[in-house]
């Protein structure tokens, strides 16, 4: 059941995430050839572009965590006991779900606070909080996929070692 929830949820973000890259490369390379051929750009187009790519790094960060490419420091891994290294794992997936809890406590927080500002881009004229609402969404993704893995180890791939 978790790995399939794991999984859908892995999904859902890729394809997101990749149709916001696609939408900011697609928008950069129509300002490109409009800036050549017309001799005029598509206004906005940029920041459109970079709020795309906001989008996909947001995503990228729980992408990374199911996939097992997230940093994590190995220094003292040779000083744990190897029958212990499943419980410590473990453990370290929960102290990042609640991590990840508490950075989406504080976006929410943030965007609720720019919401009720009433913030608005000054290029695009829409409101920000509508792009900074990935922020505790991507966390809370992150802080349930841990939680997944803390229940059960074997829904995340294995790490891999850059």
């Amino acid at each position: 059941m978790l790995a399939t929830v794991a999984k859908w949820l892995n999904r859902g973000e890729l394809l997101v995430a990749g149709l916001a890259l696609c939408a900011a490369a697609t928008a950069l390379c129509a300002d490109v050839f409009t800036r050549h051929v017309l001799n005029d750009g598509i206004y906005g187009v940029q920041k459109f572009a970079v709020y795309c790519c906001a989008v996909s790094g947001a995503l990228g960060i729980s992408i990374v965590i199911q996939n097992g490419g997230h940093l994590r420091i190995t220094a003292i891994d040779s000083l744990i006991p190897v029958g212990l290294e499943p419980l410590v794992s473990r453990i370290g997936d929960l102290i990042s779900a609640a991590l990840f809890l508490f950075l989406a406590w504080f976006a929410r927080d943030f965007v609720y606070n720019t919401y009720s500002f009433g913030e608005t881009d000054t290029i695009l004229g829409i409101p920000i909080w509508t792009v900074q609402i990935i922020l505790p969404i991507a966390f809370l993704f992150s802080a349930l996929k841990f939680l997944m893995q803390a229940i059960d180890p074997g829904i995340s791939q294995e790490e891999t070692n850059v």
